[in-house]
């Protein structure tokens, strides 16, 4: 019976031994995102941000270095399923991106967003603003189609807050709305994520004042999977950013930009 304890206790450690060497050989994590940048906007650090919306707790947001080297950005060693957002520091300022992909519409000729679709869009913020934290919220973008749109909005909370850090209690902030309409009836929140804080900062006014930030769909959004773990993004042309928070279209050029709170009186024309 010792013999026979011994002889199992033996072969038990020879298992834990030998999945720990397994765990310790593990090859690296297979995904890898690449960049060619062209333009005048020299990246001086680089970060994809993994957004995980499945989690119990909200969004959950891992961040992985990247390299730079000359003029390619590489992320390598990336988890080969998942959603990546990249941020690219530059001299003039941050170049971000965010995720402007939506389901896609259930007809079987897709139509895209119209203007009356867009107002309707505005008309939704504007109310979620109206009673909302911030004193001032801009919509940067919106994308999508006849039954999903996704909305980027930033916003600014001035003021003294409870709880907030020393450096000024204004809080700064980024989100990123979803909204469907498969009935063509009305737009409502996407139940499984409304929305969430593409980026969140306590800033002081000096600091606020000082932003440099430019949003770009182009660099969110990226999908890794194990049928596809390697994704090349080909040359892009940088924006440069300007002073404030803003987005900028695939080719580089401004987005249209609407004011929800405080609401205007009507809206602008839209395209």
């Amino acid at each position: 019976m010792i013999r026979t304890q011994s002889v199992g206790r033996a072969l038990a450690c020879a298992s834990i031994a030998a999945s720990i060497a397994a765990a310790c050989a593990a090859p690296a994590q297979a995904g890898s995102i690449r960049a060619r940048i062209a333009g005048d906007q020299k990246v001086t650090a680089a970060t994809a941000i993994e957004r995980d919306t499945h989690g119990s707790d909200g969004v959950v947001s891992r961040n992985y270095s990247g390299r730079v080297a000359g003029d390619e950005v590489v992320f390598d060693n990336l988890p080969d399923a998942g959603s990546f957002d990249l941020r690219l520091e530059t001299a003039g300022g941050l170049i971000a991106g965010w995720n402007a992909a939506v389901a896609a519409d259930g007809d079987a000729r897709p139509e895209p967003l119209s203007a009356e679709a867009k107002r309707a869009l505005l008309d939704k913020l504007a109310g979620v603003a109206r009673r909302g934290f911030p004193h001032e919220v801009v919509v940067l973008d919106i994308q999508g189609n006849a039954e999903h749109a996704v909305v980027l909005a930033t916003s600014v909370r001035r003021g003294n807050i409870q709880g907030a850090g020393a450096v000024g209690g204004w809080v700064w902030r980024a989100d990123r709305y979803e909204y469907e309409n498969p009935d063509d009836d009305t737009w409502a929140p996407l139940q499984e994520q409304p929305f969430y804080a593409v980026d969140r900062r306590e800033v002081s006014p000096q600091q606020y004042a000082a932003l440099r930030v430019v949003y770009v769909a182009a660099l969110g959004g990226i999908g890794l999977s194990p049928e596809k773990p390697v994704v090349d993004l080909g040359r892009i042309t940088l924006p440069a950013p300007a002073a404030g928070v803003h987005a900028a279209a695939a080719d580089g050029r401004p987005t249209r930009e609407f004011t929800v709170k405080p609401r205007p009186a009507e809206w602008p024309a839209i395209d």
